[in-house]
């Protein structure tokens, strides 16, 4: 049994592929709260691709070319505390994708998105740690049927705030170093999140092997409740393309 999917130009990364997370997340409500999701291929935009499930996989491709494959999962990770809302907010001032940002109309975090467009997390380091954080407060556009944000959506919320945190292991911020590239991402959504809800985002830094980094993320509501969590791993790529 196949079906097809598009994934919409608003919900782009890079500018010419979809936002890792986001294409993550599409798969995962295929699968249930907590998948793992591995991309092999960039993910084309306003195209029709297919969804298949084979075996205990979902595989989502585009004609003989396999864009991702997802499978159910099991999410084993410490999760550092989060700031405050404040704290947050505060931190995001100093966003540094605003002097520097290799993909800045980024789904996720790019700061050339409109509000109500994009999710403009700005995770920026917290002092004296290597956790980012930034606010987020999810659009009514995010809503899906049962009124609550869609999963899609909270799994690209989980995805920047990691790739701000591991950015730094390899000082991918410098505008000469190699881009970082979502190849895998394994996230447990725990709650239903409303719009207009007010969260905190956190992202940090795991750990390095080669091209491959590895970070986590977590989203939680204003009062410190645990709505989503995430590992994921980031392929160094040279040049930049």
């Amino acid at each position: 049994m196949s079906s097809q999917i598009t994934i919409h130009r608003r919900f782009n990364g890079p500018p010419n592929s979809g936002h890792g997370g986001y294409v993550c997340g599409i798969i995962a409500n295929l699968i249930g709260p907590c998948a793992e999701v591995t991309l092999h291929s960039p993910p084309p935009l306003d195209l029709p691709l297919t969804v298949k499930r084979i075996g205990g996989e979902v595989r989502l491709s585009d004609a003989e070319t396999i864009i991702a494959e997802g499978r159910k999962a099991e999410l084993h990770i410490d999760i550092p505390d989060p700031p405050t809302l404040e704290e947050s907010k505060s931190a995001a001032k100093r966003y540094p994708g605003f002097e520097t940002h290799p993909f800045p109309t980024c789904f996720g975090c790019g700061h050339e998105r409109t509000e109500g467009d994009g999710l403009r997390i700005f995770s920026s380091p917290i002092s004296g740690s290597e956790v980012v954080t930034a606010p987020w407060l999810p659009d009514v556009l995010l809503a899906g049927k049962t009124g609550t944000v869609g999963t899609e959506f909270l799994w690209a919320a989980l995805d920047c705030p990691a790739g701000w945190a591991v950015a730094n292991l390899q000082n991918t911020l410098d505008p000469n170093a190699p881009y970082i590239l979502l190849g895998r991402f394994t996230a447990d959504v725990k709650h239903g999140l409303k719009p207009g809800q007010n969260c905190v985002t956190i992202g940090w830094p795991i750990g390095k092997e080669g091209r491959k980094l590895f970070g986590g993320s977590a989203i939680f509501s204003e009062s410190g409740e645990l709505l989503a969590a995430g590992k994921t791993t980031w392929i160094s790529i040279q040049p930049r393309i």
